[in-house]
C-alpha cells in the first residue's frame, strides 16, 4: 500500500524546478496578490460608485497601452542570449528606452490632453492624467525586471513581489476610499500596485550578475539593439496591437455608452480575471521560460509541452465557465445590487474567457522569432475589434448584445492564434531535421 502511495504522489506531486513546479510557485504568489483585490472589492464598490470604476479602467487602459510601449520590447529578448554579459546589455537599453517613453509620455499628454478625453467621453479623468507617466515607469521597471528574474528562474522571488502589489493595491484603493478621495484613490492604488516588488527585483538583479551590470559598456547596449531588432521592429507593433486591442472595449464602451457601462464591465471582468490570471500569467511566464530553450536544443520536446499545458489548461476552463455563467446571481449579494447587471455583462463575455484561458499561457510566437505572424494576428484581432463595436454600435444594439458578439469573435481570433503556435512548433521540427 505505502508503495503504491509513493508512487502516487511522484506522479501527482511536481517535482522542484519542474514546470509545473514554477507554474505553481508563480500562481500561489499571483492568487494571494489578486485575493487581496478580490477580498477588498466588496468594499471598494461601497465606497467607490461605477463611474468611479468606469474612470478607472479608461485610466488603465490608457496606461497599458503606454506601458506596451515601454522599452520597445526589448525586454522580451533579454530571456535568449546563452551569455549574460549581452543580457546585461539589453537589461540597460531596457531602462535607457523606458526613460525616453516616459519622458516622451508625458509631454504628449499635455498636448493631447483635452481631444483624448472628448473623444473618449471622459471628462471625469482630466484631474488625474497627470499619474500616466508615474504608472510607466513603475510597470515598465517591473516589466523588465519580471524577464531578468524569469531568466534566473527566481520564479518564487516573482512570486513574493505578486504578492507586495495585490497588498499595496488593496490597501491604497480602501485607505483613500474611506478618505472619500474618488476616485483619485482608485488610480493612485493602481500606481502603488503596479510599482509593488520592482525594488525587489532590482536587488535580485545586481546581487546575481552585478559584474555583468558593471561591464556594460556604450558598444555591447549598440551591438545588442542590433541583434535583436526585430523585438522593436515586429514585437514592439504587435505589442502595441495586442495591448491595445483589449483596451479597444473599455475605450469604445466609454465612448457609445459612458462611464457607468465601463464600470459594470470592468467589474465583471475583474471577477473572471482573478481566477484566470492564476495559471494564464503564472504558465505563461514559466512555459516561455522553458520554451525558449527547448526551441533551439529540442523542438519535439517543445511539441510535446505545448500539447500536455493546452490539455491540462482545457481541464481548468470547467470552473472558469461555471464561474462566468452563475455570475449575476453572485454580483448583487457580494458586491451590492447596483451591480447586478456586471453579471450579465461576464456572462455574455463567457465564450472568450473560455478561449483566452487555454491559447494566451501556451502561445509565444517569438520565442521562434516569428515577431510577423504575431503582429498580422494583432493586427487582424485589433481590425475585427473595431469592426464589431462600430456595426453593433450602428444597429443600435444595448452592450449586453455587444459584448456577447465581442466575445464570439474574440473566441475565433484566440483559435487561430492557438492554430498558429502549432503550426510555429511544426516549423522548427521540419528545420531541426533538414539541419
Amino acid at each position: 500500500m505505502f508503495g503504491n502511495m509513493t508512487a502516487f504522489l511522484k506522479a501527482y506531486i511536481p517535482r522542484k524546478g519542474s514546470f509545473f513546479a514554477n507554474v505553481l510557485t508563480l500562481m500561489t504568489g499571483t492568487a494571494l496578490g489578486q485575493g487581496l483585490a478580490l477580498a477588498a472589492a466588496p468594499l471598494l464598490t461601497r465606497l467607490y460608485s461605477p463611474e468611479d470604476f468606469g474612470t478607472l479602467a479608461v485610466y488603465v487602459s490608457i496606461s497599458a497601452i503606454l506601458v506596451s510601449l515601454a522599452s520597445l520590447r526589448y525586454d522580451w529578448a533579454i530571456l535568449l542570449p546563452e551569455d549574460n554579459q549581452v543580457a546585461a546589455n539589453l537589461l540597460v537599453l531596457c531602462f535607457a528606452i523606458l526613460l525616453a517613453m516616459t519622458l516622451l509620455t508625458g509631454l504628449g499628454l499635455l498636448v493631447i490632453k483635452d481631444p483624448l478625453l472628448h473623444w473618449i467621453n471622459a471628462p471625469g479623468l482630466s484631474p488625474y492624467l497627470w499619474l500616466v507617466p508615474f504608472s510607466l515607469v513603475a510597470a515598465g521597471a517591473y516589466q523588465i525586471l519580471s524577464n531578468w528574474a524569469i531568466r534566473q528562474k527566481a520564479f518564487g522571488r516573482l512570486a513574493r513581489t505578486k504578492l507586495s502589489q495585490g497588498l499595496g493595491r488593496a490597501l491604497t484603493q480602501v485607505g483613500l476610499g474611506l478618505l472619500n478621495l474618488r476616485p483619485m484613490g482608485l488610480l493612485i492604488g493602481d500606481v502603488i500596485g503596479r510599482a509593488g516588488g520592482g525594488a525587489t527585483l532590482a536587488a535580485l538583479a545586481w546581487r546575481q550578475e552585478g559584474e555583468a551590470l558593471k561591464s556594460v559598456t556604450p558598444s555591447g547596449i549598440w551591438a545588442a539593439a542590433r541583434r535583436y531588432r526585430r523585438f522593436p521592429i515586429f514585437s514592439g507593433a504587435s505589442t502595441l496591437l495586442n495591448a491595445a486591442t483589449p483596451q479597444v472595449p473599455i475605450l469604445m464602451l466609454s465612448a457609445f455608452y459612458g462611464a457607468q457601462v465601463v464600470g459594470w464591465f470592468s467589474l465583471g471582468q475583474m471577477v473572471i480575471a482573478v481566477p484566470m490570471s492564476l495559471i494564464t500569467m503564472s504558465g505563461s511566464q514559466v512555459f516561455r521560460a522553458e520554451a525558449a530553450r527547448l526551441v533551439h536544443t529540442d523542438p519535439r520536446a517543445l511539441k510535446r509541452k505545448f500539447y500536455r499545458a493546452a490539455q491540462r489548461l482545457m481541464l481548468g476552463t470547467l470552473p472558469i465557465a461555471f464561474l462566468a455563467l452563475i455570475s449575476p446571481w453572485v454580483m448583487a449579494p457580494v458586491f451590492g445590487e447596483k451591480w447586478r447587471v456586471a453579471g450579465v455583462y461576464t456572462q455574455a463575455l463567457t465564450p472568450m474567457f473560455i478561449t483566452q484561458f487555454v491559447a494566451v499561457p501556451i502561445s509565444h510566437l517569438t520565442i521562434h522569432e516569428l515577431q510577423d505572424w504575431e503582429l498580422f494576428w494583432d493586427l487582424g484581432r485589433l481590425v475585427l475589434t473595431f469592426g464589431v463595436f462600430y456595426l453593433a454600435h450602428r444597429l443600435s444594439y444595448t452592450p449586453r448584445g455587444l459584448l456577447f458578439l465581442y466575445s464570439l469573435s474574440m473566441s475565433l481570433g484566440m483559435i487561430s492564434l492557438y492554430i498558429l503556435n502549432v503550426q510555429a512548433i511544426k516549423r522548427k521540427i521540419r528545420h531541426a531535421d533538414t539541419a
